[in-house]
């Protein structure tokens, strides 16, 4: 919906992002891995934008007006979908990887063998995850069958790459052994972060965050939108002799709202266009203007019926976003005990002095 089909005060025809000035806590820091060569520090940029994301973001969805709805307020979410790119790369992996395979209830059933060896309902179950995206359009019921087809051709080749001696090969063993550390560390991640994420965790991240949001003022208003000045002058004049805004709104409003007596419910500054800002916050609660206010979608009359500060969100609708978030800075202190822990040495010099400068 363009702008100008919309007759909405938003700037582009829909409500625009409002990021709330509040990051997360930046007090996590890595500690200083040691080894045989000195002191090397941490290389965190695969997991330093995990810890430099806006938490509690308003993304100003003020209901779909052009079906009629009412907003029930702001909705304030933790992660926007479009940031995920900015999350580690092995991070996101690690959510992709932990799926049904971690739960079979029989999973050493043996459901095939292939020259004579068994593969079991653990094995078709990580078969499952790993190849998700390939069978991601083949319906739920053949899925488990097609990923058991492709599994025994995969062990039937398997079984052939033995006989041909590639299982001997260098870049095959240093793929085996990446493969075998890089499940090691997602086992890790699985058991001793995201299986240990309380509901307590959760409620404390969510009270420290909400008690640091800054207090911002939002309105909720309705309108009257008309095509000339004139008629909306008509309409004040109408207001002042005792008219219902709402009712007015109703039958000659020519925005989308009007079907819903002009409702636009509650916005924050910077959701709408400058001129239907101002007058909205300069009114006092019950009033409406006593002058037409132009914007590029024509002539409003504007009713404000409530100023408060907003509302941040429910801990139930914000719950899994701030699973990620725990879950992250659990995976940090992992990475920061194993750097102390475990000794580790760059040889190459070159390498070493890009990895330091990452810090």
């Amino acid at each position: 919906m363009i702008a100008a089909e919309s007759g909405l005060p938003y700037p582009d025809g829909e409500p625009t992002a409002f990021v709330q000035p509040m990051t997360i806590s930046q007090k996590t820091r890595h500690r200083t891995g040691r080894s045989n060569i000195g002191q090397i520090r941490v290389a965190k940029s695969h997991v330093n934008a995990m810890i430099k994301s806006n938490l509690f973001e308003n993304n100003a969805k003020l209901g779909s007006f052009d079906k009629g709805s009412q907003s029930k307020g702001n909705s304030m979410t933790l992660i926007q979908p479009g940031r995920i790119a900015r999350y580690s790369v092995f991070f996101f992996l690690f959510l992709l990887l932990i799926g049904s395979a971690w739960a079979q209830e029989d999973s050493n059933k043996v459901i095939a063998t292939v020259n004579g060896i068994e593969v079991t309902e653990r094995e078709l179950a990580l078969a499952e995850s790993d190849l998700q995206q390939q069978f991601a359009e083949v319906p739920q019921e053949q899925r488990r069958a097609r990923v058991l087809n492709a599994l025994i051709d995969i062990k039937l080749l398997a079984v052939e790459a033995e006989k041909l001696g590639y299982a001997e090969d260098e870049n095959f063993k240093a793929r085996l052994a990446f493969n075998r550390s890089r499940n090691l560390h997602n086992t890790i991640f699985q058991r001793q972060a995201l299986e240990k994420i309380t509901d307590e965790e959760m409620k404390a991240r969510y009270d420290k965050e909400i008690k640091n949001v800054p207090s911002v003022k939002e309105v909720r208003a309705r309108h009257i939108l008309l095509e000339t000045e004139e008629a909306a002058q008509a309409v004040i004049k109408e207001l002042d002799g005792g008219a219902d805004f709402a009712e007015v709104a109703k039958q000659k409003s020519t925005g989308p709202s009007g079907p819903n007596g002009g409702d636009l419910g509650y916005f924050g500054k910077g959701q709408m266009v400058p001129e239907f800002e101002t007058a909205a916050f300069a009114l006092e609660a019950g009033k409406y203007t006593s002058d037409p206010i132009k914007t590029q979608f024509g002539w409003h009359v504007i009713l404000k019926e409530e100023e408060r500060e907003q509302q941040p969100p429910a801990f139930d609708d914000v719950k899994e976003q701030l699973r990620q978030l725990v879950a992250r800075e659990k995976y940090l202190e992992l990475i920061e005990k194993a750097r102390v822990d475990h000794k580790f040495e760059i040889l190459d010099e070159d390498l070493k002095a890009k990895v330091e400068a990452l810090e």
